[in-house]
């Protein structure tokens, strides 16, 4: 009762949700051969040290962090099924951007193409996508999504406390007239962003990818993820909540 939780995770640029339909994983999740998570914790290591620019300083307050803070990635594996025909493709969540990324290939090379399309540090949410890269991407369909931890070989409170706040969560936002998914909203059949903003700048892009997350509908949608872990074990029940800053804005007018 006594430990700081206030500001004791680092800050992080970017933080992603790799598909694996599980609840728990091996102890390190990068370890684990062969998976998106390996692969992308090498290539973030290897690509993402050359980008990183100059220590940020002069935060306002502890624990309060611009995005451009820092330029960690933070690798997570989730509950979700892939929303891809082909199983060996992954379906991610990266946040803060608040957007799916499918069709990634569980390999070097697709770990690369994801990173350099979507995860770049240089770059804002409509990311760059490659030409010729089968990646696709769609808004998140979300007003807000809830992480759970239940790495039961990280830390087995966590696995025991995630289905319980899962039930809880779901029991009150019903309530309250919230519709919860515990799996991703197949939006595989929509136009992806990549259609959309063909041929237009970048500048243009971050304007449209911004202008979508406004337009989302009004309706409560959560999705309630269960993942890996992400830190702060020792304050069990671990949970992250995720809601869409446009939505945010909305209440506050209401």
């Amino acid at each position: 009762m006594d430990s700081d939780m206030y500001g004791s995770v680092k800050p992080y640029r970017r933080q992603v949700i790799i598909s694996t339909g599980k609840y728990d994983w091996d102890s390190e999740i990068t370890d684990t051969k062969g998976t998106l998570a390996a692969h992308l914790l090498h290539v973030n290591d290897t690509l993402g040290a050359a980008k990183k620019g100059p220590k940020q300083n002069g935060r306002k307050s502890r624990g309060i962090f611009e995005q451009s803070d820092a330029q960690r990635l933070s690798i997570l594996n989730g509950s979700h099924n892939t929303i891809c025909d082909d199983p060996t493709k992954e379906t991610v969540i990266v946040f803060p951007d608040f957007k799916i990324v499918a069709q990634v290939p569980r390999s070097q090379e697709g770990a690369e193409h994801f990173w350099d399309d979507s995860l770049d540090p240089s770059y804002g949410r409509a990311g760059v996508p490659q030409e010729k890269s089968e990646l696709k991407s769609w808004v998140l369909p979300y007003s807000c999504v809830i992480m759970l931890c239940s790495h039961k070989r990280r830390d087995k409170r966590c696995h025991i406390t995630a289905p319980i706040l899962a039930e809880t969560f779901t029991q009150y936002l019903e309530k309250e007239g919230w519709e919860v998914h515990t799996q991703l909203e197949d939006v595989s059949h929509t136009t992806p962003l990549e259609m959309t903003e063909a041929g237009k700048s970048q500048e243009e892009k971050e304007e449209s990818f911004i202008a979508h997350l406004k337009t989302l509908p009004d309706e409560h949608k959560v999705l309630i993820v269960r993942t890996s872990h992400f830190g702060g074990h020792k304050f069990a029940g671990n949970c992250v909540v995720c809601i869409l800053p446009s939505y945010m804005a909305r209440i506050s007018e209401s």
